[in-house]
């Protein structure tokens, strides 16, 4: 396990000396940011968030794939009560798609502040960086999640005004 991430140091770092100033801010960017993070930020319209956090991510190794895939299951359910015309769901609709906790009120909010074209093109977006991670598409992984997740919280944060 500290071989890896000695490794994992060695690679980001190349062959710059690196003092214990350093190391220790790398490794509470560690733990300061996760997956669901970025998601709370994109869908709250909180931007100085969204970028602060896809960089701690992006820094710290995250598979992009991974974070499109959270993306993905997110707006699967959005779509999946939208379409079924639930505004509000209950705790048994939340229950049978697996959202839980914070997540079930910020997709309430997303369904009274998102059409149905745009959670479909929202999607369309999901799955094309999908096929970006896997290699079939050409393109920046990271820098389609940061135009993403840095759209909707624009999107959000003007539905709020």
């Amino acid at each position: 396990l500290v071989e890896n991430e000695i490794i994992k140091l060695s690679l980001i770092f190349g062959n710059a000396e690196i003092n214990h100033k350093t190391l220790l801010n790398h490794l509470s960017n560690g733990s300061k940011y996760d997956v669901f993070d970025l998601i709370n930020a994109s869908m709250t319209g909180n931007r100085k968030m969204v970028l602060k956090t896809t960089k701690c991510l992006h820094d710290n190794g995250v598979q992009p794939i991974a974070v499109n895939g959270l993306f993905a299951w997110i707006f699967k359910a959005i779509i999946r009560l939208k379409s079924s015309n639930i505004v509000s769901p209950s705790y048994d609709d939340f229950i049978k798609l697996r959202i839980f906790g914070t997540t079930q009120m910020i997709i309430k909010k997303s369904l009274s502040s998102l059409s149905q074209r745009q959670i479909e093109m929202i999607l369309m977006r999901i799955k094309d960086i999908d096929l970006i991670c896997k290699g079939i598409n050409y393109g920046d992984a990271w820098l389609e999640l940061n135009r993403l997740s840095f759209g909707l919280s624009r999107l959000l944060n003007k539905s709020r005004i």
